[in-house]
């Protein structure tokens, strides 16, 4: 399911919670609806949203590690890959089809992670599949 759709299934519902609570309170016995009810309802409201927040910065907290982490492992092996290649290259030209073998491996290696790390697997599979022929 999208994003979009999710979004708009929450809206829906949080829309049709107001209409349903509008309607209600028309029907509500008077006691129900004094100061202290109506502080309790805005406490309990205020309790609820600060959850949420909380909940969302601690996703999005483990979504930024997740990223760092990706990252760093990223450019510690695009380093380790170029002093390999720098290290190959002082053997002279005995050492370059070892080299160009490894330069088509990183070429594979890298479409391999952004099919993985791909949103869309049906659209990372499609492309894979135009590469290939």
């Amino acid at each position: 399911m999208g994003a979009i759709a999710l979004s708009c299934i929450a809206f829906v519902c949080i829309a049709g919670g107001v209409l349903i609570g509008m309607l209600l309170r028309n029907r509500l016995p008077e006691h129900h609806l004094s100061t202290d009810a109506k502080d309790v309802v805005r406490l309990g409201t205020g309790l609820i949203g600060t959850i949420a927040a909380l909940v969302l910065g601690l996703l999005i907290a483990s979504a930024k590690n997740s990223y760092d982490t990706q990252n760093t492992q990223l450019k510690q092996m695009t380093a380790s890959i170029i002093l390999l290649d720098r290290l190959l290259e002082q053997y002279g030209p005995q050492a370059t089809a070892i080299r160009n073998l490894m330069r088509r491996s990183v070429v594979v290696l890298a479409d391999r992670m952004w099919r993985e790390n791909s949103s869309d697997p049906a659209k990372a599979a499609a492309l894979s599949g135009e590469r290939r022929k």
